[in-house]
């Protein structure tokens, strides 16, 4: 199982900067999931890995050694790409038998490694179909049937799941999970779905703009996100404008628009200093009267429901606070035994020590929070 490192990579693509000055490493063996806004170089960061694409700057070590110049047969990684890619002329499985065969494996052991990932895959009845006799979903997992079919000891790849159904697409991710890890093999896998990347990922990697804006466990980037961009891309979340208050040793008194002060557990800003309150939806409870909640425990912010949404786990609120701003609950299906119509007058509570704080961006806080 290979470890990857990069060191101060740059990718250019004309006059736009693809990959900006990157340094990582990933352990042998580890499972990382690569999340990031369209254009963010997710793409480009698997090429340079796989050797599809030369940096511009920078060195690439697979196991230590340097591999910028290695041709990608060279590398001992298979990556799987969005498009498929697939032999139109084969069967689905001679397009899953060509990647062991084209490593060196016996025809027979190929066939039968073949028939073991479309099995996983749920895609054995189709073995002697033509790709373009499947649907595009079926063609994504005869791509990536493929790819773990040639035991490389390093997977690259790009959006792997993307085209399956829901269900589907939470069953293959665990097994994919599985045979890397039995396998012992070093994945690097972006994907779009946040659930996907948490459930499934050793570390987790957010690009935005060609740099890494955090690098860590899914719970410290759910939790601790470092920055107000990576709390809004992974997770729901409030964004409230405030300014310091008061500062004690325990925590801040914010003030939001209106005069509205609330409790929170951060005391790194100053007094005067502006600052953007940050409450995951799922840290708002909704309750009918404000006798319902411990005042000493949280924040009771009067408001009235906006809107109301079904989302089949959850139910998604919308208030609208007495001071003007908005705020969104997200409450488990199960913990609630009715929904609030809109205009019903209610109170928003959150802990001070679920909020995040961080420093007002200068270039304001809709540019910050931009994902395209």
């Amino acid at each position: 199982m290979p470890s990857v490192k990069l060191v101060d990579i740059v990718k250019r693509f004309g006059t736009i900067t693809a990959i900006n000055r990157l340094s990582m490493e990933i352990p042998a063996g580890e499972y990382v999931c690569v999340l990031g806004p369209t254009g963010s170089g997710k793409t480009t960061l698997l090429k340079l890995i796989a050797g599809l694409t030369v940096p511009d700057e920078g060195e690439i070590y697979i196991d230590d050694k340097s591999v910028v110049g290695v041709p990608a047969e060279d590398r001992g990684a298979v990556y799987v790409p969005q498009q498929y890619a697939l032999f139109p002329h084969l069967t689905v499985l001679q397009n899953v038998a060509f990647g062991p065969l084209s490593h060196g494996v016996s025809d027979e052991e190929a066939l039968d490694t073949a028939r073991a990932m479309l099995e996983m895959m749920k895609l054995d009845h189709r073995a002697d179909s033509k790709p373009d006799e499947l649907s595009g979903g079926m063609q994504q997992r005869v791509a990536l049937a493929r790819g773990l079919a040639t035991k490389a000891r390093l997977l690259v790849l790009d959006e792997p799941l993307g085209a399956l159904d829901a269900r589907l697409r939470v069953e293959l991710r665990d097994k994919l999970r599985q045979l890397a890890k039995s396998s012992g093999v070093t994945v690097v896998h972006v994907t779009h779905d946040q659930a996907e990347a948490t459930s499934i990922g050793d570390q987790i990697i957010v690009l935005r703009d060609g740099r890494i804006r955090q690098y860590a466990t899914p719970f410290h980037v759910y939790m601790r996100p470092q920055s107000l961009f990576v709390a809004h891309f992974v997770g729901d979340a409030n964004f409230l404008q405030a300014i310091v208050a008061k500062r004690h040793p325990e925590g801040s008194i914010l003030e939001l628009h209106g005069g509205l002060l609330v409790k929170v557990q951060d005391s790194t800003y100053l007094p005067g200093e502006e600052v953007v309150l940050v409450i995951r939806e799922d840290n708002v409870k909704i309750v009918e009267s404000d006798d319902q909640i411990d005042s000493n425990l949280y924040n009771v912010v009067e408001g009235h429901i906006q809107s109301s949404r079904f989302l089949g786990g959850f139910v998604s609120e919308q208030m609208h606070l007495v001071n003007g701003d908005s705020l969104t609950s997200k409450t488990p299906t199960t913990a609630r035994e009715k929904t609030f119509p809109a205009g019903k007058q209610v109170f928003a509570c959150f802990k001070a020590s679920d909020t995040m704080v961080y420093s007002y961006p200068p270039i304001g806080l809709s540019r910050e929070l931009r994902v395209m």
